[in-house]
C-alpha cells in the first residue's frame, strides 16, 4: 500500500552470472501490479555480473497507489539458467539527499589484494577507491571523497580529497585518491578512513 507514500524506491542485493554462452542465458525482472496480480509490468531488469550488486528501481510512477504488488521474475528462457539469487529488500520513500559509500577497494573495484601480505618485500602501492552511489531524489553536487591512513600509534599517515564531482540521482560512480607507497620496513595495522561528503 503506497498511498501517502512519494519517491518510492526498491533497493536490493543481487547476484546473477554474467556468463553469455547462449545456452546459459537467462533473466529476472522487478515487476509491478497494479490490478491484483492480472497484469505485471517490467520496471528493473537486474544486470548480470560477476559478483553482488546492490541495484535501485524507481517506483515513484505508482506514488499514492493503494493497490500494488511486487515480485521478483526470473526466467531461463528455455536454455540453462543458472538462476538468480536476491538479498536485503527495502521498499521505502527516497530520501532527498542519500549519498552513501557502497564498496571500498573490493568486488570490481579491486586494485590490490586485501593486505595482509607477507612477506614484506610484497608490499607496495596502495590505491584508495571507494563505490559512491546517490540514491536519493536530488542530484548530489560537490561530492569530494576523503581518505586518511593511520598507523599503529594512530598518526595520520596519508590524508587526501578528489576533486570535487556530481552525481545525479540513482548514479553511482567509482572515485579514487593519490595513490600511497607503503615502506617496506612499514610492519604493522593500519586503519583506512573513508569519508564522503557534499554540498547537501
Amino acid at each position: 500500500d503506497f498511498t501517502g507514500k512519494y519517491n518510492v524506491i526498491i533497493t536490493f542485493n543481487s547476484f546473477m552470472s554474467n556468463d553469455l554462452t547462449p545456452a546459459y542465458l537467462d533473466s529476472a525482472y522487478v515487476q509491478v501490479s497494479t490490478d491484483g496480480g492480472t497484469n505485471w509490468a517490467n520496471v528493473f531488469a537486474l544486470p548480470k555480473t560477476a559478483a553482488w550488486a546492490f541495484n535501485i528501481a524507481d517506483l515513484s510512477a505508482y506514488d499514492n497507489m493503494s493497490n500494488i504488488m511486487l515480485r521478483f521474475r526470473y526466467s531461463d528462457l528455455t536454455n540453462w539458467g543458472y538462476g538468480v539469487t536476491i538479498d536485503d529488500i527495502i521498499v521505502k520513500e527516497n530520501n532527498n539527499n542519500d549519498l552513501s559509500i557502497t564498496a571500498i577497494n573490493k568486488y570490481d573495484l579491486i586494485q590490490i589484494p586485501e593486505y595482509l601480505l607477507v612477506p614484506n618485500r610484497q608490499t607496495g602501492t596502495v590505491e584508495p577507491l571507494a563505490q559512491v552511489e546517490n540514491i536519493g531524489a536530488n542530484d548530489q553536487n560537490n561530492v569530494m571523497l576523503n581518505v586518511k591512513i593511520y598507523d599503529q600509534n594512530l598518526q595520520v599517515i596519508y590524508d587526501d580529497t578528489t576533486a570535487p564531482v556530481t552525481i545525479n540521482s540513482f548514479q553511482q560512480v567509482v572515485l579514487g585518491t593519490t595513490p600511497y607507497n607503503f615502506p617496506k620496513t612499514a610492519i604493522g595495522t593500519y586503519a583506512f578512513v573513508f569519508t564522503v561528503s557534499s554540498d547537501s
